[in-house]
């Protein structure tokens, strides 16, 4: 699950235009939108990540010699599930991708605990569910 975390914040921190490492105040008062959602539950584990971006990730053949574009065939090998979409809103994109918990039981599956981080000077605010 941290590879799947991993790959979906870089893309989201990409597509926000927020890889400036030394920031003005001003600078991060400005930041996009990009935050974090982890869910837990007693079978899978589910990673959401939200950003302000308009375009939504796909999925493409990387070059054998370029930097990028291997992260969400990754995501997609990893996962037992994930998608991209749009809020209904039509504002934030979001990303998710559900692994099994490695110590997983028998159980069904159980989402209500659900944190939310706000990264890289972000606003927190609440996300509309749509869809599994």
């Amino acid at each position: 699950m941290g590879l799947i975390a991993s790959e979906l914040m870089t893309n989201a921190v990409r597509a926000t235009g927020t890889t400036k490492l030394e920031l003005s105040y001003q600078e991060r008062e400005a930041l996009p939108f990009v935050a974090v959602r982890l869910r837990v539950s007693d079978v899978v584990l589910v990673v959401e990540v939200y950003d302000d971006s308009r375009a939504l990730p796909r999925v493409g053949t990387a070059a054998p010699d370029a930097e990028g574009g291997r992260g969400l065939p990754l995501v997609e090998r990893l996962s037992v599930r994930w998608r991209a979409y749009r809020n209904p809103s039509g504002g934030q994109g979001r990303v998710r991708g559900t692994a099994p918990r490695p110590d997983a039981g028998n159980g069904r599956e159980d989402t209500s605990r659900a944190d939310t981080a706000t990264v890289a000077g972000g606003r927190p605010g609440a996300v509309a569910e749509s869809g599994p």
